[in-house]
């Protein structure tokens, strides 16, 4: 034997039997021994809790991706929807097409047949349009014909050879009839499937037989149930029929077991019923597989995609079902979960489909056969992929994810070629708007290109980076939603070029973050890095993205605030919450209430050193934070947290008399009054100072933990304080308690405890207001992250690193609407830091997981698992040691020179 290339060992899923402890050993493109690992010919790796799986075969798919194959405008779009499927471990697809006038099938065969020719996919699939109108489910009725078979024969011509199947009612004039469909696609080679049917079960039967008949192949149903008139006990009609075929082994039924087409227990029960090798799992899937929700085109028809299910937007079938959004490992793993052994998932997803089709190179780990291998976690989410022996980039959390791009992209597709090289000869190519972010990301990039890149007006030149203001940005997306669809964007490296394109200066900026990721991680090459080709396409899944820093117990000089404000941008977080005052201090000179800082400017907990920010300083801060895309959100907290307040005006108490500086750590005792005169103009005149030395950006009143007050003064309050931001016609932001005051529409209410009451909250919401998400028991970073940690608190439990990724914010506020939350903001309460050092302790690399949270869709983040991000987490790290920024090696982590991988 010779030396092999690569020696997987794990639990490995072999067609009739798993080996807990077995061993896959490749050489080139080839396997070359399957079997155990006490039996192995070769030096082993040490025992690894992986599963290694056959590369999965999908027979029905309609793209992925952001793309669908029967709209794909080009080979490089349709290519972009087998990636996402392949770098998922579907190592051998079929392109699936839809009902579609002839002119556009023809077409988009061709298209498509150029993919098969270079051995990208395996053929096409063509989903009508020989279909029943009573079922045609998201198929489009105007385009169904009778049944035809010289376009039979045109398509099989168009797409080369290429053509494997043909779904086809059996009812339908023209399908059976002699010389008639049926008979062409047996010429042509071409499998047949019967489904979008309302046949009666005696008809089915003849039609199996006839295909059977003419190929001597078992002919396929397409999707059973889905497209199909129901079982009744009196008219069973197809579903019984496809069933008893398969029972008796004389055809093979899809399933689209992804959770949403079938109930599990309907999926269990097809596999006890019909033969073993009767039954294939398919994906069904349309362009929104791998991809946010939002709204896509399937075959011409506009398609909702609302929590991972796709559904015709509009039209007499609206609501339909419209694909799948899942991958075909999810499928599997859904077949698991619904009962089905293992063994018997994998076959329906790989040796079956292979033997449906007629091939015999993949579909199974034996020797001799194509190495494709799907290396899983053992709850079956991909950590590799080979196919033909080939590493897969982009597979969840490896690949060219392995960079460290954090928060997790919505789409991350690699491309061929030759790296670009980006280097001191690289200028940053910029007209109109792009400009506005073309000197700050020149200086940024210079961090690791270690020279400042030019900023030109073009024309552009190999290894240059173009800044692109378009409005077809992120179009692979879908349309992403109003408030999101500017910070979108698209990068591609390829073609001796580096393309950073969106619709407005936000998504520029995100995209060269995510550029500045990709460069940190690029290898040296001829005094610059090389960019591996790439596609990276992106939208965030919040508008509000933040964290809420506590500058009133312990203060932060300006150097460390813009520090801070770098974090965020590399993070592609977009709001730094400052809670400038509170009972320990005030942090922020306004004009006219100057003793605010001259007396209680230079007090902090414990005795500290106190200090505030200077008018200038503030401006300085603000225009920093602006050049980044980062918005300042001053919080001025009452009625409560006011010590600070009062010590410097004592008019503000009943009696005119201020109370003592106070540097501790408790809360709740102290407050505003209503009913004193200097009361209102004292927020009056502060929140319209904050407001012009801010602006247009929204105000914090604060609101919480107002202990010592009646409810009805404390609404007063508020709404006073409320009034006082709206005069300076900004947002209102509040904490959670202020949603037991009446609101103005459109303010912002930020929960941070779950443990109160939350219906007055989901009551603010449905009367219009906005909820932003703060669980202290997830995202305040100044919680400890282990009960030794030196720093930080732990009121609200300890918050591991783990803990601050593995949620999801829709699942948070028992009966709020997803459309509410706007957003994701992490806290850090300074009783305990003292320092930079301490702040970015605590943060890092806890803040990189709430970013994620608050960006990345839930399908993506539960697609790479936590294992993933850890990964991904670990490459960033290496840039915040470059950057002097100290951070936390938390032992959930996966570190340089710990990763076993």
């Amino acid at each position: 034997m010779t030396v092999p290339v690569r020696v997987l060992r794990g639990a490995v899923v072999l067609p009739d039997a798993v080996l807990p402890d077995g061993v896959v050993v490749v050489d080139g493109d080839r396997v070359v021994w399957v079997g155990a690992a006490d039996e192995a010919p070769v030096a082993l790796p040490d025992p690894a809790d992986v599963v290694l799986l056959p590369g999965l075969v999908d027979v029905h798919c309609h793209g992925g991706g952001g793309v669908g194959f029967p709209d794909a405008a080009s080979v490089d779009d349709a290519r972009r929807a087998v990636a996402e499927h392949t770098r998922h471990g579907t190592t051998s697809l079929v392109a699936s097409l839809v009902t579609a006038p002839a002119d556009l099938l023809l077409t988009q065969a061709a298209m498509l047949a150029d993919l098969a020719d270079d051995g990208e996919i395996v053929g096409v699939h063509a989903e009508g349009p020989f279909l029943s109108a009573a079922r045609c489910g998201a198929q489009d009725p105007a385009h169904l014909v009778p049944g035809d078979a010289d376009l039979v024969r045109a398509l099989a011509d168009a797409a080369r050879g290429h053509l494997v199947s043909m779904t086809v009612a059996p009812e339908v004039p023209g399908v059976l009839d002699e010389d008639g469909v049926v008979d062409a696609l047996v010429a042509a080679g071409a499998l047949v499937s019967f489904g979008h049917t309302d046949a009666s079960a005696e008809l089915v039967d003849d039609a199996v037989a006839t295909a059977f008949g003419l190929s001597g192949r078992r002919p396929g149903v397409t999707h059973l149930f889905n497209g199909m008139r129901p079982w009744h006990h009196r008219d069973p009609g197809p579903v019984a029929a496809c069933l008893a075929a398969a029972a008796r082994g004389d055809a093979v039924v899809e399933l689209v077991a992804d959770g949403v087409h079938l109930a599990d227990a309907t999926v269990r029960s097809v596999f006890d019923l019909v033969a073993p090798d009767a039954v294939v799992l398919v994906t069904d899937a349309m362009a929104a597989a791998g991809v946010p929700d939002g709204d896509y085109v399937l075959g011409g028809q506009a398609v909702r995609v609302a929590d991972g299910a796709a559904r015709l937007a509009a039209g007499a079938q609206a609501d339909a079902l419209a694909g799948g959004t899942a991958h075909l490992l999810d499928v599997v793993r859904q077949a698991v979960t619904a009962g089905v052994p293992l063994v018997d998932a994998v076959r329906a997803a790989a040796t079956t489909p292979v033997a449906l089709l007629g091939l015999d190179d993949v579909g199974a780990l034996e020797a001799g056969r194509r190495a494709d291998v799907v290396v899983c976690s053992p709850d079956l989410r991909p950590l590799h992929v080979l196919r033909g022996g080939v590493p897969v980039p982009g597979v969840a959390g490896r690949g060219v994810l392995d960079v460290g791009l954090v928060p997790l992209p919505a789409s991350v597709l690699p491309g061929g070629g030759a790296p670009v090289v980006v280097g001191a000869s690289t200028r940053l190519v910029a007209t109109g708007a792009a400009r506005e972010v073309a000197a700050v990301a020149a200086d940024r990039l210079a961090r690791t290109l270690g020279s400042v890149p030019a900023v030109v007006e073009g024309p552009a030149r190999p290894g240059d980076l173009e800044l692109v203001l378009s409005p077809d940005a992120v179009r692979a997306l879908g349309e992403p939603a109003v408030d999101v669809a500017d910070e979108g964007y698209d990068l591609a490296v390829g073609e001796g070029r580096v393309v950073v394109s969106a619709r407005a200066v936000p998504g520029l900026r995100h995209g060269l973050t995510t550029l500045g990721q990709l460069l940190a991680a690029a290898p040296p090459e001829g005094g610059g890095r090389a960019l591996a080709p790439v596609t990276v396409t992106d939208a965030p899944r919040y508008p509000w993205r933040g964290l809420s820093l506590d500058v009133a117990r312990h203060p932060l000089p300006l150097p460390d605030l813009l520090r801070v404000v770098d974090v965020l941008t590399d993070l592609r977080l977009n709001v730094l919450h400052l809670h400038l005052t509170d009972d320990q201090g005030w942090r922020l000179h306004v004009p006219s209430r100057p003793l605010l800082t001259e007396r209680s400017g230079g007090t902090a907990v414990d005795g500290d050193p106190g200090g505030f920010l200077t008018g200038a300083d503030w401006a300085a801060l603000v225009a920093h934070a602006r050049g980044r895309g980062v918005t300042v959100v001053p919080e001025v907290d009452v009625p409560g947290h006011t010590n600070a307040a009062l010590h410097a005006y004592g008019e503000l108490t009943p009696d005119g008399q201020a109370p003592p500086a106070y540097t501790g750590t408790e809360v709740g005792f102290s407050r505003l009054w209503a009913d004193v005169p200097a009361t209102e103009p004292f927020l009056r005149d502060v929140f319209a100072d904050v407001a012009r030395m801010t602006p247009g950006s929204p105000l914090h009143i604060g609101g919480d933990e107002v202990l010592a007050m009646d409810p009805e003064e404390y609404v007063r309050l508020v709404q006073m304080a409320a009034a006082a931001v709206e005069a300076q016609d900004r947002t209102v932001v509040a904490w959670q308690e202020a949603a037991a005051a009446p609101l103005p529409p459109g303010t912002v209410v930020q929960l941070w405890d779950e443990r109160q009451d939350t219906g007055p909250l989901v009551a603010a919401a449905e009367a219009g207001a906005e909820v932003l998400l703060s669980p202290a028991s997830r995202v305040y970073l100044d919680m400890k992250y282990d009960a030794d940690f030196p720093l930080g608190l732990d009121w609200a439990g300890l918050v591991p690193f783990r803990r601050s990724w593995e949620w999801d914010p829709d699942d948070l506020v028992p009966g709020l609407p997803p459309e509410h939350v706007v957003g994701v903001e992490a806290a850090l309460w300074s009783e305990t830091t003292r320092s930079l050092d301490d702040v970015t302790t605590l943060l890092l690399p806890r803040l990189a997981a709430v970013a994620e949270v608050a960006w990345s869709a839930q399908a993506r983040r539960d697609d790479d698992g936590f294992d993933g991000f850890a990964h991904r987490v670990r490459v960033l790290a290496r840039a915040w040691e470059r950057d002097g920024l100290r951070w936390y090696r938390a032992p959930d982590g996966v570190w340089d020179g710990e990763d076993p991988g």
